[in-house]
């Protein structure tokens, strides 16, 4: 599963959970520990509300998933306000911060299933791969 980012002088793949890790769990454990043990680092960015952070690392932690962060979205109203981009709708601009936080980590692949997600990092962080779920 994606070679070509191992082939990257330093890969920073990010990835998201809901309908992108929990697609196939170990596939995506599999692909996280090949990017780790090549000397690459893996961030997880979410969108599930920051409460859920220790439910969401045991979950992922039962996937066997190794990685290097664990972020989360602000919360929706803090999101969709912080936004800078106020000609998106309202839940684009919220997000639009998975984008935010992907180029603070300097990834330079992120998958997620969510096209919105793969449309706004195209869009707006073209220097990062987008890869969809298929």
């Amino acid at each position: 599963m994606l070679e070509h980012l191992l082939e990257s002088a330093i890969p920073c793949l990010a990835l998201a959970i809901d309908d992108t890790i929990t697609v196939d769990p170990p596939a995506f454990a599999k692909l996280a520990s090949s990017v780790l043990d090549a000397g690459g680092r893996v961030v997880i960015i979410t969108a599930r509300p920051e409460q859920s952070r220790s439910a969401t690392r045991r979950e992922l932690d039962d996937y066997g998933m190794r990685f290097n962060a664990l972020h989360f979205l602000p919360s929706m109203d803090a999101g969709v306000k912080a936004c800078p981009h106020t000609d998106l709708n309202w839940f684009d601009r919220y997000l639009w911060h998975k984008v935010k936080i992907a180029q603070q980590c300097r990834v330079t692949h992120f998958i997620d299933g969510d096209p919105r997600v793969i449309d706004l990092l195209k869009e707006f962080a073209p220097e990062i791969e987008a890869i969809p779920v298929r």
